[in-house]
């Protein structure tokens, strides 16, 4: 099973520089001096009566002389559980097998879900090289491998600092290669589930390219802007996602059908950031960090995320020696249906060139609150735990809210 519903590059993804800027600034103490980074952490996921997801990721950075770094990312992620198939809720029980075998039982009135265990591996490899003075070039790759997908490529980014240090543009390209083998093969789209018919593998191609620039508002003030944009092409249905016949009363007929998608998505985005170091007294050394987020795809999706972060630094408020802080978070998003999303397909009518019911595709809001406590335990060492609370609801649809409970613990070391 796929784990996202996008591959994004962890290079392009991070918006380049930004978010670099932003640990320094906001989560990380600087790493001058030192010639070694070590971040690990354990993450735990949990949707309440479907998917439970724990990973693990091991993060190591070296240091080599005129700013040159080499970091290595591992990740391990092991998901179970159950996530919505896209058929009706049925107005009776359900019983059926799926491909791998197990059984499920759907019960009335509610959306029926398909159980799934799933594995990946994922390693990241990133060199970050000075080329000349104020020009700096990032060299990635990335592999991750599921039982049912593999994904491998690899990105690079141009850096170069301009107005006597005031501003970075950026730039940076990337491209993925994705191959689908789903457990029972690859269904055709839109035939009933019954229908034997499939094929072994399908893959997928992805690249990104992005613009972005960095500047230095004031000695406590950094604002970033990137715009990228990109293009998914191949096959981008989800092969484990169905879609229900309605009778004229919109109950389901029993008639159940593959979803199918278009064999290409092209989006972009605009991604704007700004961190601001506060002076005042008795906030003195506090961040805020605010952040907004526009894409649009040619499926009709169109989303906004408005992304908040404060700092509160406890240090010298308190008889620790050792740094201390928390962090508030706060997120919105909305999005709004792509062109095909159907609850379901009338009994009465032909099928359309496209349809799915996967609710990553309705129009939908989520909202994220949370708080993060980090405290150094000794010196160069930190530990930080994180809690986390999502909401998620849907509308023009009859799917039910979703909750979700996100917490962390990380380990940070430098030497």
């Amino acid at each position: 099973m796929q784990l996202t519903a996008h591959n994004i590059q962890p290079l392009l993804a991070d918006a380049v520089r930004t978010l670099l800027i932003a640990t320094a600034m906001v989560e990380r103490a600087d790493a001058a001096g030192k010639d070694w980074e070590i971040d690990g952490s354990g993450f735990f996921y949990t949707e309440s009566e479907r998917i439970s997801v724990y990973e693990e990721t091991l993060y190591a950075k070296k240091y080599f002389g005129d700013g040159d770094t080499l970091s290595l990312k591992r990740t391990l992620d092991i998901l179970s559980g159950a996530s919505p198939t896209g058929e009706a809720k049925p107005s009776a029980v359900q019983t059926f097998t799926t491909a791998s075998g197990s059984q499920i039982t759907n019960k009335s009135g509610s959306s029926p879900l398909g159980k799934f265990e799933d594995i990946r591996s994922a390693v990241n490899v990133n060199l970050e090289k000075t080329i000349a003075k104020a020009f700096k070039t990032n060299w990635a790759a990335n592999f991750s491998y599921e039982y049912d997908y593999t994904s491998m490529g690899a990105s690079t980014q141009w850096s170069r600092d301009v107005f006597d240090k005031q501003a970075t543009i950026n730039a940076g390209l990337s491209a993925n290669y994705d191959i689908v083998r789903p457990t029972g093969g690859v269904p055709t789209g839109l035939k009933v589930t019954t229908d034997p018919t499939r094929y072994v593998s399908d893959q997928k191609f992805t690249y990104d390219t992005l613009i972005g620039t960095t500047l230095v508002m004031d000695r406590n003030t950094l604002a970033t802007a990137t715009f990228m944009m990109g293009a998914s092409l191949g096959y981008l249905s989800d092969p484990y996602k169905h879609i229900s016949r309605l009778n004229v009363d919109g109950t389901p007929s029993g008639s159940v059908q593959f979803e199918r998608r278009p064999d290409e998505r092209r989006y972009k985005s605009l991604h704007l950031r700004t961190l601001h170091s506060r002076t005042s007294k008795g906030a003195q050394g506090d961040v805020v960090d605010i952040a907004y987020r526009w894409y649009v795809d040619d499926w009709s999706i169109q989303s906004h995320t408005l992304d908040a972060r404060y700092r509160h630094d406890l240090e010298g408020k308190n008889s620790r020696k050792n740094k201390e802080y928390l962090q508030g978070h706060l997120r919105g998003y909305y999005q709004t249906a792509a062109d095909f999303y159907y609850y379901g397909l009338p009994v009465l009518q032909p099928d359309p060139p496209f349809a799915s019911a996967d609710y990553r595709l309705a129009k939908l809001g989520t909202v994220t609150a949370g708080i993060l406590w980090g405290q150094e335990l000794i010196k160069d060492l930190t530990l930080t735990l994180r809690g986390e609370y999502l909401y998620q609801w849907y509308m023009e649809t009859q799917l039910s809210p979703l909750g979700a409970v996100l917490t962390q613990a990380g380990l940070y070391y430098q030497f």
